[in-house]
This record gives structure tokens, sequence and C-alpha cells, in this order.
């Protein structure tokens, strides 16, 4: 009955605006559990960025969420973890289609590929199993999240453009629901 209870409160998490904090713990490293780094990574941190710029940043952060995803779902992982890889991916992936549709619409070549630290975070994540993968995958998620939200936040707020603006509006409220979802998995770890 408990299971039953997670799985409609991540599905409502989904599918809800979330007030939560963006501010996560990222977890103990005392535990042996990965930690993903917790810098936000910015090409240009002190300076005011271009749309490209912001664009490709977001591409290459939605790049790691899709990794994820994509990594978690092809594991044998407790269900309720299953259920927000696939929500997750489907996330990502409009995500991913959105940006590179405003890009093209504004004539705008952007980059999608990973960081580099991304990458590394992804290839220790898969040398994982069970109960250390879980929680590391979660710990990199919410990692991921956000340094996503901080980055649509700042796009937000430095963007003129309507179309940018609206994609930002539309893409934060979502983030926040996975975010409370990750806290909810992150409670049921043990």
């Amino acid at each position: 009955m408990k299971s039953n209870h997670i799985y409609l409160s991540i599905l409502l998490l989904f599918y809800a605006f979330s007030g939560f904090s963006r501010d996560l713990e990222i977890g103990n490293s005392s535990t042996g559990v990965f930690r993903a780094s917790s810098q936000i990574v910015l090409t240009n941190p002190g300076g005011g960025f271009s749309q490209v710029e912001y664009l490709s940043e977001l591409a290459a952060l939605n790049k790691m969420g899709l990794q994820l995803a994509l990594l978690a779902k092809g594991r044998p992982v407790r269900q309720e973890l299953k259920l927000f890889a696939i929500k997750s991916l489907e996330y990502h992936k409009k995500i991913d289609q959105q940006l590179k549709e405003l890009g093209e619409s504004k004539q705008l070549t952007i980059g999608n590929e990973m960081l580099d630290n991304d990458k590394d975070d992804i290839a220790k994540l898969f040398k994982l199993k069970g109960i250390l993968f879980e929680k590391s995958f979660l710990n990199l998620t919410a990692d991921n999240h956000r340094k996503l939200l901080a980055l649509y936040r700042k796009a937000q707020e430095k963007n003129t453009d309507p179309d940018f603006i609206k994609l930002c509006d539309a893409a934060i409220p979502e983030l926040e629901a996975h975010n409370a979802a990750v806290r909810l998995l992150r409670t049921t770890i043990k």
C-alpha cells in the first residue's frame, strides 16, 4: 500500500506546480555515495550571456538529464524510480526539442554536448549498482535540476525575447515538480 501511495505522489508532483526550494542537499560523502559537483557551470558567469550561450548551456545541462533518465530507465531499479526515470526522460526530450526549435526559429546554432564533468559523472554512475546506483542517480539528478533551475531563472531575468521567456516560464514549474519528486524518492531509500 505504501508503494502505491509513493507512485501516486510522484505522478501528482509531476503534474503540479511545486513551491519547494531549489537548494537541495546533495548527500553525505561519508556514506560512500557518489556526489555530483555542486557548482553551476556557466561559460560566462561574470558577464551577460547571449541568447545562444543560454540556449547552449541549457541544452548541455538538459543532455545530462536525458542521459541520467536513460541510464536509470535501463537499470533494474525500484518501480517508483523507474517511473520517475520514464517521466524525466519524456520531459527532457520535450525540452530538448523546444530548445532546438527556439534556436532554429532565431537562426541560432546551439551546441548540445554534455559538459565534461557531466560525462565523467555518467561514466562513474554507469559502474554502480543497487542502492548505491539509486542514491547516486538521485543526487546527480537533484544537482542537474538545481543547475537547470538556476540557469532558467537567470535567463528569464536577463532576457527580453518573449519566446525565450515563455520557454523559461514553462520549464521552471516542471523542474520544481521534478525536484519535489526527487526529494520524495530520496526519503524512500534506506
